[in-house]
Parts: C-alpha cells; structure tokens; sequence
C-alpha cells in the first residue's frame, strides 16, 4: 500500500526545513546543546561544533561537572547560577550569557550561550535547548580596538547628533570617551548625556559642523574657538558607521596653550614694529636740532650764538645718550648680564636720589610730588643705583602719563616682612585688558593721546626686570581710563645691612664676599 501523496509531500516539506535549518547553523558557525534536568540528574549534550568550542572530546558521553570544568574559574559561579535558574522555573525561561572556556593548552575562547528551557512533560525532566556562537575574534578585536581608543594621547568621543523636524543639527550625545576626553574637555560623566546639558551656551557653530559631517560623510580638519569651555580646539571629525545612525567620531586637542602663545608672538612682533617707529621718531627729534645748529655755526663767529648753539647741542646729545644707554640697558637685563651691587640699603635715601633725578621732568609738566616717607629706616638688601633707576622710571612714568598740572603721589611703608612703594598719578589711566601687558617690552600706554608724552616704552618693562632681581614683586592697578593708575613695588626687609658685593648672574643669587 502507497503513501498518500499528501504526506510524502509533508515528509518532503520537513526534510528542506531541517536542511535549510542545518544551513543556517553551519553558515552561522553555531553549536548547538542540550542541558536535560531530571531525577536523576543533569545530563548534558553538545554537538561536534559546542565541543570544539569548549574544548571537550569530539565524541563520548559527558557530564555536567566535564562541561563546567571547561569554564572559566571567574565565569563558572555565574554560569551555574544562572544555569539553575533557568532549569528551576516553571514557565519558559530565556538563558543568556556571555562565557570563556579554557582549552586544555591554555588558550581561551570566549562565546555566547543562548538557550530557552521547556519541560517535555507536567512533572518530567526540564530540557534547556539552546545555542552556543564563538565571538573570541570579535571580542579580541574590540579589546585591541580600546586599548587603542584608550590609548590615544588626545581626545577622543563618539557622538550621535540629534536633529530637529526641520533636519537641522541642533544638539548631540556622547556615546563613548577616552580617558583623555575628561583633561580636554573638563566635562565629567559626559556618557549619554547632550551637550546642551553639560554647556548650555556651546556656539552653534559646532552643532552645525558636525551635522553635516553626519549628514554628508565627509571628514574635516579645523581649529575652533569653544568660548563655553574657555578653550581652542584642533579637531578632525568623521563619520562612523551607517549614516542613519547619524553616529561622528571626533579626535582632538586642547591647543589654547598654542593659540596663547602665538598671540603673545603676535604681540610681541607689533610691539617690536612700533618700537621702531617710535625710535626713528625719537632719534629724529635731536637730530634736527643738531644738523641745525651745525649748519649756523659753519656761518657764524659770534661767541654768544655760538654758546647757545654748544648748549642745544649738549642737551640734543644728552637725549641720544639717555635712549642709547636705555636699549642698552634693555639688551643687558634680557641677555643676563646686569650685575647687581648688594648692600644694605634705607628706601627713603633711594627715593629722594630718584626725585632728585626726576623733578626736572615734574617740573616740565608742572606736577606737584607728594611724598609720604615714615620716619624710621625702610632696610633692604639691594643695589642702591638700580633701585633708583627703579624708581626713576616709576616717577617718570608718572610725569608721562600724569595730568599736566596735576599731582603726582609716592609713598613707601611697611608691609608684613616686606618694603613697600607705591607711585600713583591723576592721568589717563589704564585699560584693564593692559594691566599686564604694559610691562612688556616696547609698550607704551596710549600713543594717541596727547596728553601722554611717550618715550620707547621700555621703562616699565626694566622696572619689573630690575625688582624681580632683587627678589621683589611689581603691579599695576587702575580704576580705567582718565582714573589715573598706580604702580605697587614690594621687596624683602632686611634683617641685617651687609657690605656691597657682587650679585651673581648665572643663578641671580647674592654671593657674600668677606
């Protein structure tokens, strides 16, 4: 009697499926197990590929305890646990996890098990059927993959941008950050947070170059200025991965350091460039009084012409000598060749040498010196010639800057250990942004200004140099423009006046002489 064609046609059909089904498997490079429960304990099935995987024999019968002793000593007490779990409950049960098995040559291979349990009667055995998938060359690669992203000595996250309906780039989430991410950026468990909420005022600027990299698949280089995290950034951004996950990779550095100390060249070079301008213009000045006066003496015998002529010749050499011997002094203090003179040294009789030295200059400008000394000695240790220059291009500066006709203040006083003295004027003032800058070479406070009369703008810069010799300390402070300015010197008190010695160079440290 022949079989229906029905049910050959059904046989037929079940066959292809457990085909096509083994396909799938090999194709898959999935092994496949079976953990049955019963009475009388566990018993424990594996295919040839399960076996290889684990790292038992290709053939035999095997055990729970064989299976388990393949594990990994640091995974086996969560595999159990979860093994008895699953066997345990009594509806369907979903087993999941990720498992290493050591080989018998020490190698490790690591896999994901996969299974579901069912019971194959009310009060029979429970079997848990599952799957066993070998990921040791995806794990290996994703460890060598972050040990490279940790690695890396910048920067370094993977964001998602966030579009409006509109298909504007309007904010974006961190994914994943290197441990150098948190020293350049400052943003702390940045994870999965937007940086909307971590930098609010972030410019839209990097929203927008960041979604189109999203958008286009186009890699960029450039350097941006991120004004909510006070820092420059170098910053190369790319894609990463299907471009619907509108997923960018971004490596950069802090390079506000950079952009610091190319701006201080920048300054430093125009400084230098209105120096010279100022210079030439300085030097001209007494020149063409000189050629002048060469010019009527070669016409002239008249002695008392002649005398006066001697006499704006003397004062016109006088100014050339003071701007020679002061870029010389410049070029002395910046190549490290000033030798200082330590003695024991009363402030007050530095001051009045430096008044002496400045009142033709006040009295030019027809400025009232109010001096305000104390009574007792102001010892330090210094040199007394330098720390007149000192205080001779503070009082000049005063004269300088200073209100003509108006007051011009100096005084010095005690200040817990240390010396103190402060100039200040009623003049133009200074902006806040120059507070530091003024004492840079070759600056001068206001070229416009009328009121200013200006000279190379090397002065205050030879005041800091000087007092920072002699240990001390220099400020300057303004209430801002036309509020006048203030300049605050602080040295070290002597405890003991000591015989004038040679300071040395090299290490700018006083070396006593008997």
């Amino acid at each position: 009697m022949q079989p229906a064609p029905d049910h050959d046609d059904s046989i037929q059909a079940l066959r292809l499926s457990e085909q096509r089904t083994q396909l799938a498997v090999d194709v898959a490079r999935l092994g496949t197990w079976t953990w049955i429960r019963s009475g009388r304990g566990d018993r424990v099935e594996l295919d040839p590929r399960s076996r290889e995987i684990c790292g038992l024999p290709g053939s035999g019968e095997l055990t729970r305890d064989q299976v388990l002793a393949q594990v990994h000593p640091d995974d086996r007490a969560r595999i159990e646990t979860a093994l008895a779990a699953a066997l345990a409950s009594q509806d369907a049960a979903s087993f999941s996890e990720d498992v290493r098995f050591v080989h018998g040559d020490g190698s490790v291979r690591q896999a994901l098990a996969m299974g579901r349990t069912h019971r194959l009667a009310a009060d029979g055995p429970v079997e848990l059927f599952g799957s066993l998938f070998d990921i040791t060359a995806r794990v290996s690669f994703n460890e060598r993959y972050r040990a490279l992203f940790d690695a890396i000595d910048r920067g370094f996250c993977v964001v998602e941008v966030l579009f409006d309906e509109s298909g504007n780039a309007v904010d974006y989430r961190f994914l994943e950050t290197n441990p150098r991410f948190l020293a350049e950026t400052g943003l702390v468990d940045a994870i999965g947070r937007r940086m909307r909420e971590l930098a609010p005022a972030h410019e839209e600027h990097w929203y927008r170059i960041y979604g189109e990299v999203a958008r286009s698949g186009v890699p960029v280089r450039f350097q941006n200025q991120a004004e909510a995290l006070g820092r420059w950034y170098d910053v190369y951004a790319y894609r990463i991965g299907d471009p619907l996950a509108r997923q960018v990779g971004i490596l950069f550095a802090d390079i506000t350091e950079r952009r610091r100390n190319e701006q201080a060249l920048r300054d430093a070079d125009r400084r230098k460039d209105e120096f010279l301008a100022t210079l030439a213009h300085e030097l001209r000045n007494p020149l063409a009084p000189l050629r002048s006066a060469l010019d009527i003496l070669q016409l002239t015998d008249d002695a008392q012409t002649t005398s006066r002529l001697h006499a704006i010749m003397a004062r016109q050499v006088d100014h050339l000598t003071r701007l020679v011997e002061d870029l010389m002094e410049v070029s002395r203090i910046t190549r490290g060749n000033v030798q200082l003179r330590v003695a024991g040294v009363d402030l007050r009789d530095v001051v009045r040498a430096a008044v002496e030295t400045s009142r033709p200059l006040l009295d030019e400008r027809g400025q009232a010196l109010r001096l305000d000394l104390p009574a007792l000695p102001l010892a330090i240790e210094g040199d007394a010639m330098r720390l007149a220059q000192v205080v001779v291009n503070l009082l000049n500066n005063a004269a300088r800057y200073g209100r003509a006709g108006g007051n011009v203040w100096l005084r010095a006083w005690r200040d817990d250990g240390r010396v103190a003295l402060s100039v200040r004027d009623d003049g133009i003032g200074i902006a806040v942004d120059k507070l530091q800058s003024i004492f840079q070479p070759f600056t001068q406070l206001d070229r416009e200004n009328r009121e200013a009369q200006g000279g190379l703008g090397i002065g205050l810069s030879l005041v800091r140099s000087l007092v920072e010799r002699h240990g001390g300390e220099v400020s300057a402070s303004s209430a801002g423009a036309g509020q006048g300015s203030e300049f605050v010197l602080r040295l070290p008190a002597a405890i003991l006046a000591r015989p004038a010695v040679e300071a040395g160079e090299a290490t700018g440290r006083h070396e006593l002489q008997g």
